[in-house]
C-alpha cells in the first residue's frame, strides 16, 4: 500500500530561499517575479506571515503564501500593491488588514487542492492571531482559477489597477483588488 503524502506548513526562514526562488521561476513569468531580497524582507518584516507548504516527509517545499499586515484603508492606494514593493515599509504590526502579498504551487501539485490548502491555512492563522478587520489582494484579471478561489473563499472585487501586470506583445492586464472581511 502506498502511503498518502502528509503536508504541513512552517514558517520560511533564509535558508529556504533557494526553494523559494525555485518556486517563483516556476510559479510566474520574468516580468512578474519578485526578487530575493524582496522575501528576505518579508521574512524580516512579518516572519509569522511567510509560510511554506511542505511534504512532511520529504521535507520538499511544494510552495509559499507572503502576508503582510496593513493600516486598513476604505480606498486601497494602488501604489501599496506594487511589485517588489517594501514590506519593511508598508508592514504595520498593529495593522487590521491582512494583505496576502504573493503565492504560488509547484506547477506539478496545481489542480491537487494544496494551494487552497495554503491559502486558507494562512488566512486562518493570521485571524486568529491578529485582530483583523478584513483580508486584501490583488489577481491578475486573466485568471481565472485564482479569481475563483477567492470568490468562493468570500472576497469581492473592491477596485481595479490598470495595467499592472505585464503581457508580453499585449497591453497589461489589470489587476483587480479584492477583500473579504476578516
Amino acid at each position: 500500500m502506498t502511503k498518502v503524502p502528509d503536508y504541513g506548513l512552517r514558517p520560511a526562514s533564509p535558508q529556504d530561499l533557494p526553494a523559494i526562488m525555485r518556486l517563483e521561476r516556476a510559479g510566474f513569468a520574468p516580468a512578474l517575479r519578485e526578487r530575493e531580497a524582496v522575501f528576505l524582507e518579508r521574512m524580516a518584516a512579518f516572519p509569522e506571515g511567510f509560510l511554506l507548504l511542505e511534504e512532511r516527509t520529504s521535507r520538499q517545499v511544494l510552495g509559499y503564501i507572503c502576508s503582510e499586515l496593513w493600516d486598513f484603508e476604505e480606498t486601497p492606494d494602488p501604489a501599496r500593491f506594487a511589485l517588489n514593493h517594501s514590506a519593511g515599509r508598508h508592514h504595520c504590526p498593529t495593522g487590521t488588514e491582512l494583505y496576502l502579498s504573493s503565492m504560488t504551487i509547484e506547477p506539478r501539485y496545481r489542480g491537487t487542492g494544496l494551494g487552497a490548502f495554503l491559502f486558507r491555512h494562512c488566512i486562518a492563522r493570521q485571524t486568529e492571531r491578529f485582530a483583523l478587520r478584513s483580508v486584501i489582494l490583488i489577481v491578475n484579471e486573466t485568471w481565472t482559477q485564482a479569481r475563483q478561489l477567492y470568490l468562493r473563499s468570500g472576497f469581492r472585487d473592491c477596485g481595479r489597477i490598470e495595467g499592472f501586470f505585464p503581457a508580453p506583445q499585449r497591453t497589461p492586464h489589470a489587476a483587480m483588488m479584492m477583500r473579504k472581511p476578516a
